[in-house]
């Protein structure tokens, strides 16, 4: 019973810390497959496409934090640090993404 009690209590902070932990074992893995793969054909062949994706996705997934933080009527001054955060985040991922080759490999390109 103490084990399910320990977990009860901790579970938070377990679910936290795992979460992560998977995300930077995520983006250190996807880091060193594109120091590998080097996938480089579609941004050098379209830069310009290639640009314009890259911040549709950071800035478009970014500017759910101010609609979440709209919704929940908490509208501060950390919101547009929040979307900065997450929009550097997820332009990252998706450069990491295009230069490890999950693109080319999922489109079939």
């Amino acid at each position: 019973m103490a084990l399910q009690d320990w977990l009860i209590i901790n579970s938070n902070k377990l679910t936290k810390d795992g979460s992560i932990i998977l995300i930077v074992a995520c983006i250190i893995y996807l880091t060193i497959l594109s120091f590998l793969v080097k996938d480089l054909n579609f941004p050098i062949s379209h830069p310009i496409i290639f640009t314009i994706e890259t911040i549709i996705c950071s800035f478009g997934i970014g500017l759910l934090t101010f609609l979440m933080a709209y919704n929940r009527n908490n509208l501060n001054n950390t919101t547009p640090i929040a979307f900065l955060l997450v929009s550097l985040k997820f332009g990252i991922i998706h450069i990491l993404l295009q230069f490890s080759g999950f693109y080319s490999y999922i489109y079939n390109i």
